[in-house]
């Protein structure tokens, strides 16, 4: 359900379950034309014969299956994906978000997870715990990954990483790679994926709770998850291509 407030501008999510053979979910993507009171006009953007409809506030606000993107997380993470090289750099990199939240079953607010948005470093840098575990540069066209200790990677890719370490703690601790990644081919890990997802999986397990929730954006998850809000997202960052 929606908590906050509802102003002209915000973009609002419905999700709604689908019956049938199919089955499964679907999201409406509205976008909030006029407030008037209790009465709030919704334009349906993700479908062009829609139209418009009017709301009531109480209905907005009472029943769960409605969202509201936070307007200044969504500018801070369009001000970040635009500096990547290409649309399809982008979703590559939420290609490989979508692949770490199934990997390891983290929810939205989950309480290892942080998703947070540098718009300092032009960076979405993903955490369990106190770790990272998968980090986009789009502005320097490079991607950071973590690898388990005693994986093939650790020594083979050691050449072609721009930043190497180990992360403290245990002996065996996983190790932090970032490497180059000029196209959307470079952000998938071929051979390597199996040893992400051992990572990944490891300090799922680990159960360490994230250090700065305060850090975490939502919109990134949903980005990854929820092609409505991807392709919106996507749109505002206006690629060429």
């Amino acid at each position: 359900m929606i908590e906050t407030e509802i102003f002209e501008g915000d973009t609002l999510l419905c999700e709604r379950e689908m019956f049938g053979a199919g089955g499964g979910h679907a999201t409406y993507r509205y976008k909030v034309l006029d407030v008037q009171g209790d009465k709030i006009k919704l334009l349906r953007v993700d479908r062009e014969d829609v139209g418009t409809t009017m709301f009531e506030r109480s209905f907005l606000t009472s029943h769960s299956n409605w969202h509201k993107l936070k307007r200044e997380s969504q500018d801070e993470f369009v001000k970040v994906i635009k500096t990547a090289p290409s649309r399809e750099w982008v979703e590559s990199f939420l290609d490989m978000t979508a692949k770490l939240i199934n990997i390891t079953g983290v929810t939205e607010d989950d309480d290892q997870l942080v998703m947070s948005i540098r718009t300092d470093q032009k960076s979405l840098p993903i955490s369990l715990g106190n770790r990272y575990c998968l980090k986009g540069y789009p502005a320097d066209q490079k991607v950071g990954v973590i690898l388990p200790h005693g994986s093939a990677a650790v020594d083979e890719l050691r050449e072609k990483a721009c930043h190497t370490g180990q992360f403290n703690g245990e002996a065996d601790a996983p190790h932090w790679y970032k490497f180059p990644a000029a196209s959307a081919d470079d952000l998938r890990l071929g051979e390597y994926h199996e040893d992400w997802q051992q990572a990944l999986k490891a300090e799922r397990e680990r159960g360490h709770r994230r250090v700065r929730g305060d850090a975490h954006e939502p919109v990134v998850y949903r980005a990854a998850i929820n092609s409505a809000v991807r392709q919106q997202l996507i749109d505002d960052a206006r690629f060429d291509s």
